[in-house]
């Protein structure tokens, strides 16, 4: 487990500031170009810059704070009429998120969907529970889509970008970083014969032990497995553009 301390780490401060130790957050990374493939309207994929990513091709979707219970919290303290405009994807109509100008070049840089507002969705949505600043919500969040690129399967990623990984390698590369009966915590999403976004669930343990988060991912959407047919299936490492 040595090689998640420093991820699991730079999360500490992201997790919310009413939640228990013990309660879950979780980190969404997209494969930038594999979403741009299929949303080639959006701002940020009309004209894909292939080096202006700061982790690669994984871009940050979103860190979402997962508390206790069934149902991740969702808008703590928002508006009925903003929580409105977010759920209708009115996103251009939400307060644009206030934030330093270094930052903001950052947050730009390692979430090209702030061209489209994302940004302002994903800090309505789920920073207002996060119990941090708008500042420090997506600063803690820069630095672990940076601290993912480091990783085994992230030096994998883009060691094959424009070829293809096997779900099984990629697999491989997580157990190096996560260690044994990581499987449920972290999840490999697919577009098609593309990868298309990884979800990692990290804890907080008592007395500074950091692991991933056993509850198990429940996010709704087909993941694939390590072992049997999906181990053997290979994915597309998409390039940008």
């Amino acid at each position: 487990m040595k090689s998640l301390l420093p991820l699991a780490l730079l999360l500490l401060a992201a997790l919310p500031a009413a939640a228990a130790p013990g309660d879950d957050s979780l980190l969404a990374l997209s494969w930038q170009p594999a979403f741009c493939e299929a949303n080639r309207h959006r701002a940020e994929c009309r004209d894909e810059d292939p080096g202006g990513f700061a982790a690669g091709n994984l871009a940050l979707h979103g860190l979402w704070p997962q508390g206790r219970g069934s149902r991740a919290p969702a808008y703590c303290g928002v508006p009925d009429e903003v929580r409105e405009k977010d759920r209708t994807g009115r996103w251009h109509e939400l307060p644009p998120v206030p934030l330093s100008p270094e930052l903001r070049r950052e947050v730009d840089r390692v979430m090209p969907g702030a061209r489209s507002h994302l940004d302002r969705h994903e800090w309505i949505k789920h920073g207002t529970c996060s119990g941090l600043s708008a500042d420090d919500y997506f600063r803690e969040s820069v630095e672990l889509v940076e601290a993912a690129a480091g990783t085994r399967f992230g030096r994998l990623l883009t060691a094959r970008v424009g070829g293809t990984v096997t779900v099984a390698e990629l697999c491989e590369a997580m157990r190096a970083d996560f260690g044994e009966g990581f499987e449920d915590s972290v999840h490999i999403h697919n577009s098609g014969r593309n990868l298309s976004e990884i979800r990692i669930l990290l804890d907080e343990k008592p007395g500074g032990d950091f692991t991933l988060g056993r509850g198990g991912l429940a996010d709704g959407r087909s993941r694939l497995r390590c072992d049997g047919s999906d181990g053997r299936r290979e994915l597309r490492v998409d390039p940008a553009g």
